[in-house]
């Protein structure tokens, strides 16, 4: 009996593997970027809210002090 190596029959197997390995990288790094992003956005806009809420307190406080004085005859 002669000893029988196991030969690939196919060689496109490895370059299956390599092909949704890279293809999983790229969709993880545009997850990753868009998560980013995400959050640079909502960031952005709690600073501004927060601007916006100082903003308005201040005119509030303001109109509040300025209170008319009528004179009393």
């Amino acid at each position: 009996m002669a000893l029988m190596t196991k030969k690939r029959t196919q060689s496109k197997e490895n370059y299956y593997y390599y092909f949704w390995s890279a293809v999983t990288l790229v969709v993880v790094a545009g997850q990753i970027y868009v998560g980013n992003g995400y959050r640079r956005v909502s960031q952005d806009l709690r600073d501004l809210t927060s601007v916006i809420s100082i903003q308005t307190e201040l005119e509030i406080d303001r109109s509040r002090r300025t209170v008319e004085i009528v004179p009393a005859f």
